[in-house]
């Protein structure tokens, strides 16, 4: 149970930083300190709320 939950925790995860490169490359194309603060940002709060949900609240 728990290597099911590793591999479905790093295929969310990827995922979710697909979708947000594909939605900041066009925006912050300048300014991509800006890019990398944003993408950083909502990366440890879903990692964070996922990790969370997976190991403590569905075990």
């Amino acid at each position: 149970m728990l290597r099911i939950k590793i591999i479905l925790f790093i295929l969310i995860i990827v995922g979710i930083s697909f979708i947000l490169d594909r939605l900041t490359k066009s925006k912050f194309e300048d300014n991509k300190g800006l890019r990398y603060f944003i993408f950083s940002t909502v990366m440890s709060g879903t990692i964070f709320i996922t990790a969370f949900t997976l190991f403590y609240l569905i075990s």
